[in-house]
């Protein structure tokens, strides 16, 4: 989690409006985006990048459903671990999946 505390405050999750695109200049630097939803200010992570911060992918998956449990990671719909989210300018089309957490818990 320091280190997902410490990437926001870098800048590596820029905020992003919906319906707006990545910078061009941030695309290999980005880690995911930040975004206004219901109220809550949530940094969204791309899947593979929060798997890398874990020692294994199986521990990733344990690590998210513990996050989810404690209310700092919000679930997908359905029981799934990520949410489904457009957003413009990642290596994913459309509405890719992403780890949701709240800012205000990181």
């Amino acid at each position: 989690m320091r280190e997902l505390h410490e990437a926001v405050s870098s800048g590596r999750f820029p905020a992003l409006a919906k319906g707006e695109a990545l910078p061009a200049d941030l695309t290999d630097f980005a880690w995911g985006f930040r975004r206004e939803q219901d109220g809550h200010w949530i940094v969204a992570v791309l899947p593979d990048r929060f798997e890398a911060l874990a020692p294994s992918k199986p521990s990733a998956g344990a690590i998210l459903d513990v996050l989810v449990e404690k209310g700092t990671a919000l679930p997908g719909l359905d029981g799934k671990r990520h949410r489904q989210m457009a957003a413009l300018g990642f290596p994913r089309a459309g509405r890719g999946r992403w780890v949701c957490l709240l800012a205000s818990k990181l």
